[in-house]
């Protein structure tokens, strides 16, 4: 699988911890969603926590796309070893 996320350089200029409370908004707005009952709005809004915490990675903390790569590689043998792939 192979998808390219684009950060909202609309909050590239946020500091780290404004950075932050976006995530924190965006997991309220997937819980709002989930107790909705609506599937797709669900969907979208677990997507947009996905971007928000691209946008961090890239904007907030510098990470390129070949070291973003590294680090799922990184959470995905982790979560390998803990048995989480079973």
């Amino acid at each position: 699988m192979r998808i390219k996320i684009i950060p909202c350089r609309r909050f590239a200029n946020n500091s780290l911890p404004k950075q932050l409370l976006k995530i924190a908004s965006e997991l309220w707005e997937v819980f709002k969603a989930y107790l909705s009952g609506d599937k797709e709005h669900l969907k979208e809004e677990l997507a947009d926590v996905v971007v928000a915490c691209i946008t961090t990675l890239k904007c907030q903390l510098g990470v390129r796309d070949n070291d973003i790569k590294a680090l799922f590689n990184r959470v995905t043998e982790k979560n390998r070893a803990r048995g989480y792939h079973n």
